[in-house]
């Protein structure tokens, strides 16, 4: 997989966390900054990774390594860059692919594991200082999915937001990762308004969870992925040992999709990565992935997308 430009952008803050590493693990580098398990700003701030009077600050680091299990005295935002990692939470094991955001609440234990060696994940931190900001507060008591959250109204101390490619989500994302390295990584209004605008993204999300995919529906995942020519929601529940009824209610429970949804969002997975490989026809993806009308295909691209093939292929060049 290509780098991304986001990547690039928090690569400055990886080096940070591999000086920090060297010649240590992850989880014994962790382990030297937790105070009896926590993870505070202040002791963050000792190793030189983050200003401690910053409000707002981001981390990245790739996922080598597992971390040591820990709560934090922040709001966070875990987004993986890149790749796939494991994160355990509450004594649940949580599958975050490329493009979830996992929010995290103030004293939730957890810690991140390895499911791919070369994911990069970048943690969005947000100290009380900034959301006692009158902006913030208001955007947060508002009838609003993240406000519901941060008040504790959506039964779990995380929440995992699955519109994976989810167009606003990203964009907004990745003008907070610019932003924050354009001003030397380093809090700033612009920071503060790029984190507001990756919050209204984020409430607007149409698929969420409070529960989150295990191993078995990444297996699900990866398979409708491998079978997207001819995948349906009856061959997948057979495949799997399951009615459909059954199933429809596994999957939505832990992604927050029908099982309809899961199935088109795995082909359009497997077409965008159709569509970056290489010079393959669009027309000859759309049934390479089960869709025998390319006018029917286009459409749901651009619905789940909002730019068609094409356009998203030349976009994918210049990640």
């Amino acid at each position: 997989m290509r780098e991304t430009r986001e990547v690039r952008a928090v690569e400055p803050l990886m080096e940070t966390m591999d000086e920090e590493l060297d010649g240590l693990g992850v989880s014994d580098a962790m382990s030297g900054i937790l105070e009896n398990g926590r993870l505070t700003v202040e002791s963050l701030a000792e190793t030189g990774r983050i200003p401690v009077e910053d409000d707002i600050f981001l981390v990245a680091h790739e996922m080598s390594a597992p971390t040591p299990p820990h709560r934090h005295d922040f709001v966070e935002m875990v987004y993986v860059l890149k790749g796939r990692v494991i994160n355990r939470v509450d004594g649940k094991e949580l599958y975050l692919p490329q493009g979830v955001m996992c929010l995290m609440g103030r004293d939730s234990e957890h810690m991140l594991d390895v499911d791919d060696p070369e994911a990069v994940v970048c943690n969005v931190c947000m100290r009380d200082g900034l959301l006692a900001q009158p902006s913030f507060v208001r955007f947060l008591e508002g009838d609003n999915l993240v406000g519901r959250f941060v008040r504790g109204e959506t039964g779990g101390s995380y929440l995992v937001l699955t519109d994976i490619d989810n167009r606003a989500i990203k964009m907004s994302m990745s003008a907070l990762i610019n932003a924050y390295a354009a001003n030397g990584y380093r809090e700033s209004f612009d920071v503060e308004a790029r984190t507001m605008l990756l919050l209204v993204a984020l409430s607007n999300a149409r698929t969420y969870t409070s529960h989150g995919a295990d191993a078995h529906v990444m297996e699900m995942l990866d398979y409708a992925e491998e079978h997207a020519s001819t995948i349906t929601v009856g061959e997948l529940a057979r495949t799997f040992g399951y009615n459909e009824s059954y199933l429809s209610q596994y999957i939505k429970r832990a992604t927050g999709k029908r099982a309809s949804q899961f199935i088109i969002d795995a082909k359009l997975k497997h077409a965008c990565e159709l569509l970056k490989e290489g010079d393959m026809p669009s027309e000859r993806i759309a049934h390479e992935v089960g869709y025998k009308s390319y006018s029917r295909f286009h459409q749901v691209f651009k619905e789940r997308f909002g730019v068609t093939p094409r356009e998203w292929r030349e976009g994918s060049r210049y990640e």
